[in-house]
């Protein structure tokens, strides 16, 4: 639920800037919210953030790699 909120207020973050869209990277959230070995999670939360319109950039086999990234709309 933490990530999925710091997901949001990225998003919102966007919006307010007038950004059409953000592209978040799994490793980028994963380091900047301090987190150790929550890879996982941190995709898990990404995948469940998405709305209509939004598209992975970049996924591996496993789905769960620090370099999953996700353009979403905003």
């Amino acid at each position: 639920a933490e990530i999925k909120a710091y997901i949001a207020t990225l998003k919102n973050e966007a919006k307010e800037n007038g950004l059409p869209c953000i592209n978040l990277k799994a490793n980028d959230i994963h380091k900047s919210m301090g987190l150790k070995s929550r890879m996982p999670a941190v995709c898990n939360a990404m995948k469940q953030s998405m709305n209509a319109g939004d598209v992975v950039l970049h996924e591996t086999a496993s789905g769960f790699s620090s370099t999953y990234e996700i353009q979403y709309r905003v």
